[in-house]
């Protein structure tokens, strides 16, 4: 079991993981993981910082696009891993994947369909 305290980011779909895994690697030492039992909203993958950098982690996650969770990953007093949130973005309901979506009217069946028999 992991008790050394680290940095995750999530996110809410596996493309935002893959993509923002592609620009931290250009700045921080990172590496891809299952999401820390400690965190409870995911995708499943989260990338896990390898330094201590909270400033420059948090700044990395302001400045994404995409709905993000950066997380300090800590153990407590008994030793149970335990997360505190530094930086949460929702997902808004205009958010699909980063990109807006138009609102769009559908019109709705008013009629009765038959019965089956």
């Amino acid at each position: 079991m992991d008790t050394k305290s680290y940095y995750a980011m999530t996110f809410y779909n596996t493309t935002d993981t893959m993509q923002t895994e592609k620009k931290a690697k250009e700045l921080f030492p990172i590496r891809v993981m299952p999401t820390p039992r400690a965190v409870s909203v995911s995708c499943g993958l989260a990338i896990r910082f390898e330094g201590e950098d909270e400033p420059a982690y948090t700044e990395f996650a302001k400045n994404l696009t995409v709905p993000v969770g950066l997380y300090h990953i800590e153990p407590d007093e008994s030793g149970e891993m335990r997360s505190r949130a530094i930086f949460v973005r929702e997902p808004s309901s205009r958010m699909l994947t980063g990109k807006t979506i138009q609102a769009v009217n559908i019109p709705i069946l008013t009629q009765s369909l038959p019965k089956h028999q």
